[in-house]
């Protein structure tokens, strides 16, 4: 089961088991901490699959936050939203 600091093999989507946060995690990334709780270990577990789930939908309170807040969005967010409004 990976834990947060491990590098992931294959891109996918994530449920931690801290508080059930979901993340998409690219393949070469490193599993990242509970973006809840960051001081606390976390190990991850695939929820989906990208053979199974095509592409990943980028989530509207992360597009919000991106254009409210300036938060940068992760490059697979980026890469999604660039090919889905040209």
């Amino acid at each position: 089961m990976p834990k947060d600091g491990d590098i992931n093999e294959e891109l996918g989507v994530y449920r931690n088991f801290c508080c059930g946060a979901e993340i998409a995690i690219l393949a070469g990334d490193h599993f990242p901490s509970c973006p809840n709780h960051p001081k606390i270990p976390t190990h991850w577990k695939r929820i989906v699959d990208r053979r199974l789930a095509g592409d990943f939908h980028v989530s509207m309170d992360r597009c919000v936050t991106f254009l409210l807040d300036g938060v940068r969005l992760e490059s697979w967010e980026e890469a999604h939203l660039i090919r889905c409004n040209p």
